[in-house]
């Protein structure tokens, strides 16, 4: 008898019947082989349709706790912030310059180097302060 992968074709007469040579199914196999194949393709295309879905979750899970963490201002809006830091910046240049015209006629009398140095230093350490601060207090206004 021949295996199941072949088919055995018989002819016969009234009287006789002939086995005649045995011959392979190959359409039936090859059914069977597409019937795997696309079994695996639908196999593979599921677990890359699972993964994008979870993909896509995750996305949207950031995404919601970005937007949880800017009501709750744990985050700033950047443009809200660079234009913050913008006004203050600019404002401390005003006032470096503006320092230089008041500063002056002080130290023009004053010939101590240590004395103009302390004068100096005390009045860019409370515009660098004034500046922190004015930051500061205009990051804090965002949070509320």
């Amino acid at each position: 008898m021949a295996d199941s992968s072949k088919r055995i074709r018989t002819t016969g007469s009234s009287s006789k019947n002939r086995i005649a040579k045995a011959k392979p199914v190959t359409g039936e196999l090859q059914t069977l082989q597409t019937a795997e194949d696309t079994h695996a393709d639908l196999e593979s295309a599921t677990a890359r349709l699972l993964l994008a879905k979870a993909s896509k979750e995750e996305v949207l899970s950031q995404i919601a706790l970005r937007e949880l963490q800017l009501a709750e201002k744990h985050l700033l809006i950047r443009e809200d912030v660079e234009k913050i830091v913008f006004e203050t910046s600019r404002a401390l240049r005003d006032k470096i310059f503006s320092l230089c015209v008041k500063l002056s006629p002080e130290l023009a009398n004053n010939s101590d180097p240590v004395s103009i140095q302390k004068h100096l230093k005390k009045s860019f350490g409370d515009l660098l302060a004034n500046f922190t601060n004015e930051t500061n207090d205009g990051i804090e206004s965002l949070k509320t």
